[in-house]
């Protein structure tokens, strides 16, 4: 199975955050299942690494995972925290999480 990129999340242990973040997990995986593809097929949008030793996100749920986590109230660090707006001459652009690239752009003008 090819490797997809994925967001490491790095956090003390906290066992309501743990339970929070897989809640998240399983609800983003499931609300794309239900789409005509059957749950079986679906890749899963994070877990635990034990390589890592680190939480991660399938850079595809990416979004989704972050904006419930800030709605919980979590504050997020590290670059792909929070998109950000950027200053170019007179014009200030909005990042946008590209998910195909896991990375940011910037909005057109």
């Amino acid at each position: 199975m090819a490797r997809s990129p994925a967001v490491a999340l790095r956090f003390d242990f906290d066992e309501e955050l743990i339970d929070f973040l897989k809640g998240v997990l399983g609800h983003v995986r499931r609300a794309r299942g239900g789409r005509g593809r059957p749950l079986g097929k679906m890749p899963f949008a994070g877990g635990w690494s034990k390589e890592s030793r680190c939480w991660w996100v399938l850079s595809t749920y990416w979004q989704e995972v972050s904006q419930s986590l800030l709605e919980k109230g979590i504050t997020l660090t590290g670059p792909l925290a929070n998109p950000r707006k950027v200053q170019e001459g007179f014009f200030e652009r909005q990042q946008v999480w590209e998910v195909k690239k896991c990375a940011w752009r910037l909005t057109a003008g």
